[in-house]
C-alpha cells in the first residue's frame, strides 16, 4: 500500500470491517469472522488459494476484479451473485483487498 492510505495492520482493520458492514459476511465465511449463509464461496484462505483460481492472474488482481466485476470469475458449484453492497472509495477497496489477501 502506499504511505497515504495507512499500513497493512490498519488497512486490515479497516477492511475486515467493512467486509462485514457492507455485507460480505452475509454471503461469504470467513473462518472465526463470519459464517455467511453459503451462497458465496468461503473465503478463510482466499489470499492463499486466489493464486491458482485462474492461471496466470496473481491474487491481488483476482480479488481485485471479484469485487469489482462480482461475477468475473465464477467458481465451481456456486451461482453468480450480486456483488459489491455499493461504491468504496479507492483506500476502502484496497482495504477489503488487503484484508481478504491477509486470509491464508
Amino acid at each position: 500500500p502506499t504511505a497515504d492510505m495507512g499500513d497493512s495492520t490498519e488497512l486490515e482493520l479497516l477492511g475486515e470491517r467493512l467486509f462485514i458492514e457492507r455485507g460480505c459476511a452475509d454471503c461469504h465465511a470467513i473462518s472465526g469472522i463470519s459464517e455467511g449463509n453459503g451462497i458465496g464461496p468461503d473465503l478463510s484462505q482466499i489470499g492463499t488459494i486466489a493464486d491458482d483460481r485462474i492461471e496466470g492472474v496473481p491474487a491481488r488482481e483476482y480479488i481485485q476484479e471479484s469485487i469489482l466485476i462480482s461475477n468475473a470469475y465464477i467458481v465451481e458449484g456456486y451461482q453468480p451473485g450480486l456483488g459489491c453492497g455499493g461504491v468504496l472509495s479507492s483506500k476502502d477497496f484496497e482495504a477489503l483487498v488487503t484484508f481478504l489477501l491477509s486470509r491464508k
